[in-house]
């Protein structure tokens, strides 16, 4: 195969270095997004909020359960003695 990057060349012509430059930086935009897709340094700080999120929505539904869960059974048994 001929090496073609010794070959006289007229302008706006392609050689095998000029395409691999072009490549390049056509690849760059591309491998950059990729990067940041799966490098992404707050991907475990986003479940260690949600872990949290929830934790607290449970610990609020468990506190009102308990607090006002008496008061409320009373509202349903003064309706289920009349039936």
């Amino acid at each position: 195969m001929k090496n073609l990057r010794h070959r006289p060349t007229h302008p706006g012509s392609w050689t095998a270095s000029r395409a691999a430059v072009s490549f390049a930086g056509a690849a760059r935009p591309i491998a950059a997004a990729f990067r940041g897709r799966v490098s992404r340094p707050d991907h475990g700080a986003t479940a260690v909020e949600y872990g949290l999120m929830v934790a607290l929505i449970a610990i609020v539904i468990i506190g009102g359960v308990a607090l006002f869960g008496q008061s409320v059974s009373a509202l349903f048994v003064i309706p289920a003695g009349v039936l």
